[in-house]
């Protein structure tokens, strides 16, 4: 099954809010993880070099990094793949679902 293309666009949006330039911060790591769900390669390199495009410019706060890490808890290709964008901080009305660090 291939991921819908909003889970490519949440995860180039994610980028560009969490991400550094700086390589290994949890939020890029969290951004290319979502990448990597995508069902085939060319795909996967896409979205991994959109993000890594985005990511240029001020990286992620402390706060933003903590929420990140805890999100790599619950974000899984199956959870994505289901539709279940909240559990890897994607959904707008996830905001009530989300870690405690993440920004509310």
């Amino acid at each position: 099954m291939r991921i819908p293309t909003v889970i490519q666009i949440a995860a180039l949006a994610a980028g560009a809010v969490f991400c550094a330039s700086a390589c290994g911060n949890p939020c890029q790591d969290l951004s290319h993880f979502i990448c990597n769900c995508q069902t085939n390669s060319t795909d996967q390199q896409s979205c991994t070099t959109q993000v890594d495009n985005q990511a240029k410019g001020q990286g992620p706060t402390s706060k933003q990094q903590q929420c990140c890490s805890e999100l790599q808890a619950t974000c899984t290709c199956d959870k994505l793949a289901a539709g279940d964008l909240a559990a890897c901080g994607l959904a707008e009305n996830a905001l009530s679902q989300t870690p405690p660090a993440c920004p509310r």
